[in-house]
């Protein structure tokens, strides 16, 4: 599986298209806090190396792209935040991170 680097993914996400997964987690999570879509990817965007947990790691459900795993302190909460990146950037997960 061709894959990039930590480098190369957190250059490309100062300018790639980023889209958060409708999911319940997501959502709840911007409920809870106050925050929007926007809020959400530009939290995205701010990663550093020192928010990296996993990956690449190939798709479990094994469709090309690869996944990586990022933990960061943002509105008081740590956010899980799980990305896929193939083409573009998706991010599957971005809600506080469970206890």
């Amino acid at each position: 599986m061709p894959t990039i680097t930590l480098d190369k993914l957190l250059t490309l996400l100062e300018s790639a298209t980023i889209r958060i997964v409708n999911r319940d987690k997501n959502r709840l999570t911007r409920y809870r806090l106050g925050i929007t879509v926007d809020e959400q990817i530009d939290l995205i965007r701010s990663l550093e190396k020192s928010d990296y947990k996993s990956g690449p790691e190939a798709d479990h459900d094994g469709t090309e792209g690869s996944i990586w795993v990022f933990s960061k302190k943002a509105y008081g909460e740590i956010f899980y935040i799980k990305l896929k990146h193939d083409t573009n950037i998706k991010a599957i997960s971005c809600h506080i991170e469970e206890k």
